[in-house]
């Protein structure tokens, strides 16, 4: 639902590392869920990649991969020279690649985020914040073929030459986890974004920031915990009044019957759904020509005085 039920500096601009990878990774299920790339696809790797240091699956210059074993690499492995792969074959080069990073950061309305690499390595003048790689991390899991990827501890490629282990411990211990990402730099320190999802909920938790891997790990698992153990989803009830329909003025029918246009799904704490009320702002009349999906007014829920969904 996008709801914030707990944040601490969450939109304070930092250093995320190789959370910057999460953009890459949207990108690409974008391309692949439109048919522009298929996991059965091969990539052919250039010098840049070849080139590429740090976090690396070490392709060579010419080496053809499967997209979805590139795929285990950035998601397991944490391989800046894949991310340069799917870059150039997306965009022709890193820095075009980049453009769209930034722009699909402005569409989802991350107000506090500026991308100058694919993989997250240019730290002195890239940033994000807690808050805007929910966001990314929210859009991410929305692609069912990626969860399997990363929800996986260990893996290999090259037919086991090459393997590779996930930093992110809960996809072998947590309940329900959907995976997403850890990530290490000097500068950003150790984070996570992971989500999980049980019944009808989904929580997501991000943590940017600590000096231990362990504590990161601890921390991320104690608030997707809070999540399940404090909150429920539900999805709001049509009031009765709506029922009836509206009267309509000048018109070839007396009344006219409305619905809601959308009634999707919010999170409140466990126990407190009967204690919903709602306010309907309705006119008693309406002029016609009345026209189809035509709005005409609003429900507004409210849980102990607060809006929690209109």
């Amino acid at each position: 639902t996008g709801q914030v039920l707990y944040e601490n500096n969450s939109d304070k601009p930092v250093h995320i590392g190789s959370l910057n990878k999460l953009m890459t990774l949207l990108i690409i299920a974008e391309y692949i869920e439109s048919g522009k790339l298929s996991v059965n696809d091969e990539l052919t790797a250039g010098n840049n990649a070849f080139n590429e240091t740090g976090a690396v699956i070490w392709l060579e210059t010419g080496e053809r991969m499967l997209v979805s074993d590139l795929l285990k690499g950035i998601i397991i492995g944490n391989a800046n020279d894949a991310c340069i792969v799917f870059a150039e074959e997306i965009s022709g080069s890193e820095k075009d690649f980049v453009k769209l990073m930034n722009k699909k950061a402005d569409e989802l309305g991350m107000k506090n985020t500026v991308f100058t690499d694919c993989k997250g390595t240019g730290e002195g003048k890239q940033y994000s914040t807690a808050y805007d790689v929910a966001i990314i991390t929210k859009e991410l899991i929305k692609y069912d073929f990626l969860i399997p990827y990363m929800t996986t501890y260990m893996d290999e490629l090259r037919n086991g030459a090459t393997q590779l282990v996930n930093t992110n411990t809960l996809v072998r211990t947590y309940d329900g986890i959907l995976g997403v990402k850890a990530g290490y730099s000097e500068k950003s320190g150790y984070s996570l974004s992971s989500a999980a999802k049980r019944g009808d909920s989904v929580f997501i938790s991000v943590i940017i920031g600590y000096d231990e891997k362990e504590d990161c790990i601890k921390k991320a698992k104690s608030i997707l915990d809070k999540g399940f153990s404090s909150y429920e989803t539900i999805r709001p009830a049509v009031p009765k009044e709506l029922m009836s329909g509206v009267k309509v003025k000048n018109g070839t029918a007396e009344n006219i019957l409305v619905k809601p246009e959308i009634l999707s799904e919010t999170i409140i704490p466990i126990g407190c759904s009967d204690d919903i009320e709602y306010k309907i702002t309705l006119p008693e009349c309406i002029e016609a020509p009345v026209f189809k999906n035509q709005k005409i007014g609003e429900i507004s829920y409210y849980l102990y005085g607060d809006e929690i969904y209109k």
